[in-house]
């Protein structure tokens, strides 16, 4: 039985919109996981940035007690020297036994200063390390969230086009085999293989068409395609009419025009 040409365009175009959905919808299932990868790799660097400021504050904190025994180290020399000066015989020694006294002092003098710099540079370190920590957490809030949304989005993506292939599945079984292959061929290079006709110009590539072939277009006599896009040419007036019954008084496809 031929089947009626305006209701086989009219089901090429609902075809065409639930397979734009489809891809829309894939579209939008393929950037999850680069989104969820961009939350790790942020998360990443986050804790790598922990990690860095918790070994370098360990390293000042090293350091800091080496200096403070450094010093106390120092202080015992002093007051081992201080002792001593009293058993001290000639002035050569006396002279000499003062000058490796004040070296010393000058020398914790200078680690003290050591010591009061690691001290000032921890507190900075540990300021930056709550901050980091802090903002950390937050993150790891926000992106658990939005991790789940993420999930539930793709759950719900899927159904979607599962719902959505349901829907296309009952169009494919409405359209002639001759017909679907003429899309067929154009989805392959295309993701829109049917366009609107408006003013006497494609809406897929803004081409002018002849207007002899819009003339033909409105017969709804033939499947005929953009002779700059190829894509399968259709008014949108159609959308607006119900399609015809299968099983009505038909027009014949032309095969010349497929």
């Amino acid at each position: 039985m031929k089947k009626n040409m305006k209701s086989q365009l009219q089901h090429l175009f609902q075809l065409n919109q639930l397979d734009l959905k489809i891809h829309e919808f894939e579209d939008t299932l393929a950037s999850i996981p680069g989104r969820q990868g961009e939350i790790e790799s942020l998360l990443g660097e986050k804790r790598k940035a922990l990690e860095l400021k918790t070994k370098i504050l360990a390293e000042l904190e090293k350091t800091k007690r080496d200096k403070e025994g450094d010093v106390a180290m120092a202080e015992a020399r002093l007051k081992d020297f201080q002792g001593k000066l009293s058993q001290i015989k000639t002035n050569k020694e006396y002279q000499a036994a003062l000058k490796e006294l004040a070296d010393t002092k000058k020398g914790n003098k200078a680690i003290e200063d050591q010591i009061l710099e690691a001290m000032t540079s921890i507190e900075a370190i540990k300021k930056e390390k709550e901050e980091i920590e802090s903002s950390l957490k937050e993150q790891e809030t926000s992106f658990e969230k939005e991790r789940q949304d993420l999930e539930a989005k793709e759950r719900s993506l899927q159904g979607a086009i599962l719902e959505v292939d349901q829907e296309k599945q009952k169009i494919l079984a409405q359209l002639d085999a001759k017909i679907l292959s003429v899309y067929q061929r154009i989805k392959k290079v295309k993701r829109d293989a049917v366009s609107f006709v408006e003013g006497g110009v494609c809406q897929g590539c803004f081409m002018n068409i002849p207007p002899q072939l819009y003339i033909e277009i409105q017969k709804t006599t033939a499947v005929h395609s953009c002779p700059s896009c190829s894509r399968i040419l259709y008014l949108q007036k159609w959308q607006l009419e119900t399609a015809p019954r299968e099983g009505a008084p038909q027009t014949i496809i032309k095969e010349e025009s497929l």
